[in-house]
């Protein structure tokens, strides 16, 4: 002690003091974070010890030239290295540092700086580098461990469908996604925790904060959602992508509990609605373009029929973006089930069933560009990648007077085309019908 007590009184070096102890937990303030607990003294047995070194400074050191200040609430850079929160630095004046920011503005360029954890002969531990003045930390809590509560339940929603159900919700990775989701007035009461690497505050926190400011909120009231720091290795744990982009969030699984605006089945509107049901669409991509497209083209409502991929998986959101969230969708037990809530609930008056069937008899497969898709309300059924409509849908064609069968014209020497692709080109078909409204017969 009176080795480094000496030391110090060589160097006039000032050490910075928290304004609180901090212990070891899960989820720490940035601004109460000094030295790893992991491969350092605890942090509170360094307070102990800086509070000593306050003490006998007082008696031992000269006023006049230093002044011993503890604290492990800053993160100083050195040019281009970043140290731990707690340092000492050489100063030719006395000054008390009490806000972080302040305490950037207040360190002379070119003063030297050397953790104080060294001289303790414990490392530091490296904060994220940036820029000082533009850092975001003291403002959000910093997740350490993958074992938190909430680096959990993000791991199970990943990976369980069962989970999604029964906690309706799940998780959305990206920037792109989440702001989205965020300026959105009808997606964004859905976010409840959004988690991002801390690296990437700098990149992240002004688009959050430019969000957050546009919705008015009075001076006392917080944002509906979370905001939370992590680790890199938290945030891997958090990512279900090779390349993580340091940003994810839980949501809400919306309910669409208002439902389907019902039709008399008379309706001769130009936009009619139209329904897209999914007949065993297991590829999250294919599910997740052919949800994007049906926002895009207005699709009323989407259907999905046993054997589909969870529309709330993680990779299906990635394909759909936001456009999960956008148009409703159910699941439903059945065919017969799916058919009579079309046509008897919602006014469905033909149902078109996508399949590569051609001819010219009265149950032939009709080009999709011969459906009047505006005249009437209309649903298309799109079958699976492999193996297409399901039997019970084929057994349907030859049967109910409300099944038609539509296809796509190719080329020859192309067997079929992408079930998304199918979909695709159907839906934006009926949306320049819609647009240019042109009658045929069906």
């Amino acid at each position: 002690m009176k080795t480094l007590l000496e030391g110090m009184k060589k160097l006039d070096v000032v050490t910075v003091l928290p304004s609180r102890p901090t212990t070891s937990r899960t989820i720490t303030r940035t601004r109460g974070v000094g030295c790893d607990s992991s491969n350092t003294l605890p942090s509170a047995t360094i307070f102990s010890m800086m509070t000593m070194l306050l003490f006998f400074s007082s008696s031992l050191l000269p006023t006049s030239r230093s002044r011993i200040l503890v604290s492990a609430a800053t993160t100083v850079r050195n040019g281009s290295r970043p140290y731990g929160a707690a340092f000492v630095a050489a100063k030719e004046k006395t000054r008390t540092f009490h806000d972080t920011r302040q305490e950037q503005k207040d360190v002379p360029d070119g003063r030297e700086i050397r953790p104080i954890c060294k001289l303790l002969n414990t490392p530091a531990r490296l904060m994220s580098s940036g820029n000082y003045e533009n850092n975001y930390h003291d403002q959000y809590d910093l997740i350490t461990s993958t074992q938190s509560t909430t680096v959990k339940r993000i791991k199970i929603l990943l990976q369980k469908r069962k989970k999604r159900l029964e906690l309706g919700q799940t998780v959305v990775e990206g920037p792109r996604i989440v702001f989205d989701l965020l300026r959105h007035p009808k997606t964004r009461h859905l976010i409840k925790t959004i988690v991002m690497e801390e690296s990437k505050a700098n990149e992240y926190v002004p688009e959050l904060e430019s969000i957050q400011s546009s919705l008015d909120l009075d001076d006392e009231e917080e944002a509906p959602w979370t905001v939370l720091m992590a680790t890199r290795q938290v945030m891997s744990a958090c990512s279900d992508t090779v390349t993580p982009q340091g940003i994810v969030a839980t949501v809400d699984i919306p309910s669409f509990s208002d439902g389907i605006e019902q039709h008399d089945g008379n309706s001769h509107e130009p936009a009619a609605p139209f329904y897209l049901v999914l007949d065993g669409v297991a590829d999250p991509g294919n599910t997740g373009t052919l949800l994007r497209t049906a926002v895009a083209t207005g699709v009323t409502a989407v259907f999905q029929l046993p054997g589909c991929c969870d529309i709330w998986n993680p990779k299906a959101i990635r394909s759909a973006m936001s456009a999960s969230f956008l148009v409703p969708s159910y699941s439903m037990g059945s065919w017969e089930e799916t058919q009579n809530y079309l046509t008897q609930e919602l006014g469905v008056q033909r149902i078109w069933a996508a399949t590569m069937v051609e001819g010219s008899s009265k149950d032939a497969s009709w080009p999709h560009y011969n459906v009047d898709w505006c005249r009437a309300p209309t649903a298309l059924v799109i079958g699976s990648e492999g193996s297409g409509l399901s039997a019970h849908v084929r057994e349907s064609l030859g049967q109910s007077t409300h099944l038609k069968a539509v296809h796509v014209p190719m080329n020859e020497g192309i067997e079929s085309l992408n079930a998304a692709v199918c979909g695709s080109v159907i839906m934006f078909e009926y949306l320049r019908q819609c647009h240019q409204p042109q009658p045929h017969q069906d």
